[in-house]
């Protein structure tokens, strides 16, 4: 199917498709270096995405961080 992501400028779309992407892929997915992509006041090591969604059927989760990735 298809899937669309729709909001207003600056409302956080490409935040959502770049922390997806995080999640699957890693640093190399991001545009940025991680430590410019770390909420302020915040330190690489304390950013963590967690992303759950269905395949087949077939439900999935993987926690990223900065020290690896685990799915489950």
């Amino acid at each position: 199917g298809v899937v669309a992501l729709r909001g207003r400028n600056e409302a956080g779309k490409t935040a959502i498709i770049e922390a997806i992407a995080y999640a699957w892929f890693g640093v190399n997915a991001l545009r940025e270096a991680l430590e410019d992509v770390v909420t302020y006041g915040h330190k690489p090591n304390e950013l963590k995405v967690k992303l759950d969604f269905k395949f087949d059927g077939v439900e999935y989760r993987i926690h990223r961080s900065k020290s690896g990735a685990e799915l489950r």
